[in-house]
């Protein structure tokens, strides 16, 4: 069963990526769970294989260097992280389908990245504090910035 709102469900996986982008120690510590996570979406997905992947690792790249900017205690900065990740990685997997012409075309994309989006943002503070603490009960080690050792 899928649980949806509007139409859409959750997008889940995303927000594990921006979780361990967030949260995973620098560079390629991050990396390689969000690059995994983008492969394994791709092979559900009915697009370009690689596709996830692709935006995935662009979405790491844009903010994986600021994480000192986000201000990741803040239930609100997570919300507006999630809402700017979901939209971004949908929208752009949506023009890749315009373009190759599998898509519904560019309103239906914006439409349903946004409501993609919206649905899935609040649940991104709770993603983390589940997240947090199954990774501390795993004994998992933090850095000195507070980034788990992934």
């Amino acid at each position: 069963y899928q649980i949806t709102l509007f139409g859409v469900w959750p997008d889940l996986v995303t927000l594990y990526a921006l979780f361990f982008i967030l949260y995973g120690n620098h560079k390629e510590g991050g990396y390689i769970p969000v690059m995994l996570l983008g492969l394994l979406r791709d092979v559900f997905s009915i697009g370009v294989p690689g596709t996830y992947a692709i935006l995935y690792g662009l979405l790491h790249k844009l903010l994986a260097g600021r994480k000192g900017i986000a201000y990741r205690d803040s239930a609100i900065a997570l919300v507006v992280l999630g809402a700017f990740a979901v939209f971004a990685v949908n929208f752009g997997y949506y023009m890749l389908l315009v373009v190759n012409k599998l898509g519904s075309g560019l309103g239906y994309g914006v439409w349903r990245s946004a409501l993609m989006s919206m649905v899935s943002a609040p649940l991104m503070p709770v993603l983390v504090l589940g997240m947090s603490a199954l990774l501390e009960l795993l004994r998992v080690e933090k850095t000195k910035e507070g980034c788990f050792n992934i």
